[in-house]
């Protein structure tokens, strides 16, 4: 009976620790929902969404109700993309392309506690991300335009802005991503995704 109080009253320390530490550390995994926007001949050209995952670690430090969480994972993101008939084409009918690629993304965002408990919390964030393509994967798509092939920028920038629980030491965060820079030049290709992920606070 002792050693079962004891217990119950580690763990209720350990968890007001958790929501009290200025820094938090501790490792994710997700899963993305993301499409490339087309900016150029939506008529002929389309694009679906692809779901990728995503693992890695993040730091939070925390300054009251506001808090500085700087992040780094691999990430597999994309789309479908389908080519449209060329009615100037007969010979030419629908094609589809996928496109994979695996980056690896840094965002640092700034967020805010709308909820401050001790072991619960609910917060809003945002801020920039920058991804490192590190290998990419693309399927049919060479049968268009010479340029269409070339490879992606191995370097981009985008804005990441959501909401977040933490329940004692489990964090979850919903996001959306938009890219501000073309990927691409190819139909002015940009990525946008939603992010949901799940993390666990070391310390």
């Amino acid at each position: 009976m002792k050693k079962l109080v004891s217990l119950i009253l580690l763990c209720g320390f350990v968890q007001v620790a958790w929501a009290q530490s200025p820094l938090t550390f501790g490792p994710k995994v997700g899963f993305n929902y993301s499409t490339l926007v087309l900016k150029k001949n939506a008529d002929e050209v389309t694009s679906d969404y692809f779901a990728g995952v995503a693992g890695g670690a993040f730091v939070r430090i925390n300054l009251g109700k506001v808090y500085l969480q700087p992040e780094v994972y691999l990430n597999g993101k994309g789309a479908d993309v389908r080519f449209s008939n060329d009615n100037t084409d007969p010979n030419m009918g629908e094609v589809n392309g996928k496109v994979r690629l695996t980056a690896l993304d840094m965002p640092v965002l700034l967020g805010y506690k709308i909820i401050d408990a001790k072991v619960f919390n609910l917060r809003m964030m945002g801020g920039p991300v920058v991804s490192w393509v590190l290998k990419e994967n693309r399927n049919d798509l060479k049968v268009f335009e010479p340029d269409a092939y070339e490879s992606y920028n191995s370097r981009n920038i985008g804005f990441q802005a959501g909401l977040g629980i933490d329940i004692a030491n489990i964090t979850i965060d919903a996001r959306y991503e938009a890219g501000l820079n073309q990927i691409k030049d190819h139909f002015n290709q940009r990525n946008k995704l939603f992010h949901l992920s799940l993390g666990i606070k070391l310390f």
